[in-house]
């Protein structure tokens, strides 16, 4: 995405800048009241030292641009790094520029992607709008900055907590035995495994006790559901089933989640994942608790 306007450079002084030109009044006044021309000389240096560095630092921003962002989505209270596309226009390298919370470097010449780590905050969806682009080098007398206006939006999970305690796996032992939830296959028999779950058919065929697995049955699947959670409120029932379903995909457990007005039936794809992740940032209802 490309800014379809030509960029405004925006520079105030700095409190650094601010005492520079408060020296520089003094030393106009000293040298007018003492009519001293060394000190003439002297505020003349300072000022047009002042005026370089206020070109230089306007310069110095002026000369980068933004030509594209690749954002990525995140838990809240976490930072994740986000990859934009720069180039510098010049032929001398534009330092310490300031984007968002990182400090680069961007040589001369040069159209590469950076990483910047981006801290991520309140839970739901954001909209970046624009992007600020700054610096106060080389002296930080002044302070520049401009703005790459672009219209993105990115997820912030829930916070993810520390020690959170995995749930026990669930099984539906009445609908197993009515056999109305999904057939998922079969695995090898092991002692005190239901007679109700056996495949005699396959057994007589392969000589070889197996047994039916059902969706509700598999006894790695977590079953997850909000109104089930007995305390706390809400963002904290998100920030635990936000964990679960963290804990869940990296140890690759199939797991299901019910939001008030949503299920979703258990499984361990990335999508599934992502899935699970979105309804969770994008939940909306209030912040009540349980009785």
């Amino acid at each position: 995405m490309k800014s379809t306007k030509r960029d405004t450079i925006y520079i105030v002084p700095t409190r650094y800048g601010f005492l520079y030109g408060f020296l520089i009044f003094l030393f106009l006044a000293a040298g007018t009241f003492y009519e001293s021309n060394s000190l003439l000389v002297a505020t003349a240096t300072l000022v047009t030292f002042g005026l370089i560095c206020m070109h230089q630092t306007h310069l110095n921003v002026n000369q980068v641009k933004i030509s594209g962002l690749e954002m990525e989505s995140g838990f809240s209270g976490q930072t994740v790094q986000w990859k934009i596309r720069m180039a510098n226009t010049a032929p001398v390298t534009s330092f310490s520029i300031n984007i968002r919370d990182a400090v680069i470097d961007v040589p001369p010449g040069t159209d590469f992607i950076e990483n910047i780590p981006v801290y991520l905050r309140k839970r739901g969806v954001v909209r970046l709008e624009e992007l600020k682009i700054s610096s106060t080098y080389p002296f930080g007398l002044f302070y520049a900055w401009k703005w790459w206006k672009c219209d993105l939006t990115f997820l912030v999970y829930p916070s993810l907590q520390e020690n959170c305690v995995m749930p026990e796996s669930s099984r539906d032992y009445k609908a197993d035995l009515t056999g109305q939830e999904d057939f998922i296959g079969h695995r090898e028999y092991v002692p005190g495994d239901s007679a109700h779950h056996i495949d005699w058919k396959v057994q007589a065929r392969k000589q070889k006790t197996m047994v039916k697995l059902f969706d509700t049955q598999d006894p790695h699947t977590i079953h997850l559901d909000f109104r089930a959670l007995s305390t706390g409120a809400t963002e904290a029932k998100l920030s635990f089933l936000a964990t679960i379903v963290q804990e869940c995909y990296k140890l690759q457990r199939p797991f299901s989640l019910r939001m008030p007005a949503e299920v979703f039936s258990a499984n361990v794809t990335r999508d599934h994942y992502r899935a699970c992740l979105r309804a969770l940032a994008l939940y909306e209802g209030k912040d009540d608790r349980a009785a």
